[in-house]
């Protein structure tokens, strides 16, 4: 019986999705989580999908002792057993999806058709949308990764948008360009078989990867199925803080999973601030002081991300949004930098907005005009100088009264927490993977 677990971050992205599901994947690898070595890993028992967002996301993993940075690509691809899916949500650059290919291929990665698929309704971003979104990245608060997101996603939902089959064959792609400019295309692309023309080289590369999702989802026989969101709830075209959001719906699972996990940084981040209301917001002195030791910058846009206190009302809505089953938590070690300033961490536990105190979600705050008023109440506790004890898998008492406050105030209790930038730098509360774990012993 298949196990379906999606990981989704339960705040602004950047929370380290890619770190927790590279974890979880090398756990199925080498049987670490599973408890027998009758579920060693072998070509086919897992598979990871990404399902949502194009290379305006990025996933930073460290494998092997080198820094790796993925856009498109699912995080299973470093494991070779692995299948990976860019499925029918994902938006793709062309031009960048073989990019990314050849550069991990000559890093060594096994990328082919045999562990790698790319979904035939996938919607394709050319370069006239990358030129248009140009303009937004340049906005001191930007409001975009410049990859030409927002432009797909409106031809996508125009219907006059491209698949990625149909940028798969010259003629038809040329004929979608009639219908995405039906006065002609700009001059700086010549024709619509000129433009079409300039596609051959990765038409030719990437047409071996064409796949239909739902049928590898059915056929590959994979034992687990994991799903590897983009960016997080608050981003989420419907459920985030629009219309500040991305073009995706993160929260929308291309298949019904058993166990959903929100990941969450023991802070918040958030690139890209733009018209998003970001409550919890550090003094702009701490942000400063933090933000390099912290490494706090868009893995997409080298820009500065803007930090805030942890917001336990937004985690618990989010975590709602998504039906979490647990939390993973991420870079707690991080706030020792907090001791060594004498600055106590704070938790965000509800918000002022003209004189009322707000602990939950209110319906309210889906009017864009009411968090840009919200002034944070928060509780502060004692800062910790290390995260864990020497063993590295017991928190100290400051981070567990922490930790222990947090899933109070969210409702979830974590199954893992991070303790460091490595795939193995983990404490595992509970195993994700039990209760297939436990089925299959049965049998």
């Amino acid at each position: 019986m298949q196990q379906k677990i999606a990981f989704v971050g339960v705040q602004w992205g950047d929370e380290g999705k890619g770190k927790v599901l590279h974890h979880a994947v090398s756990c199925l690898v080498g049987g670490l989580s599973l408890g027998s070595p009758d579920l060693q890993c072998r070509a086919g028992l897992v598979a990871v999908e990404r399902h949502n967002g194009g290379c305006n996301a990025g996933h930073t993993l460290y494998h092997n002792g080198s820094r790796i940075v993925l856009h498109y690509i699912p995080s299973g691809i470093l494991y070779p057993q692995m299948y990976n899916l860019c499925s029918a949500g994902m938006y793709l650059n062309p031009s960048k999806l073989m990019g990314e290919i050849q550069e991990l291929q000559q890093q060594g990665i096994a990328i082919t058709p045999e562990n790698c698929g790319i979904a035939a309704n996938a919607h394709i971003t050319l370069q006239h949308h990358v030129d248009s979104d140009q303009a937004a990245l340049q906005q001191e608060r930007h409001t975009s990764t410049g990859n030409g997101i927002r432009q797909t996603a409106a031809d996508k939902y125009a219907r006059i948008g491209m698949r990625f089959i149909e940028f798969l064959n010259k003629e038809v792609m040329a004929d979608c360009l009639k219908r995405m400019f039906p006065d002609g295309v700009p001059l700086q692309y010549e024709g619509y078989g000129q433009y079409a023309a300039k596609y051959e080289k990765e038409r030719r590369f990437l047409a071996p990867f064409l796949v239909q999702d739902h049928q590898v989802r059915q056929f590959k026989g994979s034992r687990y199925w994991l799903l590897e969101g983009a960016q997080g709830v608050m981003l989420d075209i419907d459920a985030g803080n629009y219309p500040g959001t991305t073009s995706s719906q993160i929260t929308q699972f291309p298949i019904r999973p058993d166990t959903v996990v929100g990941v969450a940084k023991l802070y918040c981040s958030s690139v890209g601030v733009g018209d998003r209301p970001f409550v919890s917001q550090l003094p702009a002195d701490l942000e400063e002081k933090v933000r390099q030791e912290w490494g706090e910058f868009g893995s997409t846009t080298g820009k500065p991300r803007s930090l805030g206190w942890f917001d336990a009302v937004a985690a618990r809505y989010a975590a709602e949004v998504a039906d979490v089953d647990y939390l993973a938590g991420t870079c707690g070690d991080r706030l020792e930098t907090l001791a060594k300033l004498d600055v106590k961490p704070e938790i965000v536990i509800a918000y002022e907005i003209d004189g009322k105190k707000y602990d939950t979600w209110d319906v309210l705050f889906h009017r864009r005009d009411v968090l840009h008023k919200a002034r944070p109440i928060t509780e502060k506790f004692e800062p910790w100088k290390s995260f864990t004890e020497p063993d590295q898998k017991t928190l100290t008492p400051a981070a567990q009264r922490y930790i222990d406050r947090i899933e109070h105030l969210v409702g979830k209790k974590f199954c893992m927490l991070g303790t460091g930038p490595q795939r193995d730098d983990v404490i595992v509360y509970e195993n994700i993977f039990r209760r297939e774990e436990e089925e299959h012993l049965r049998k």
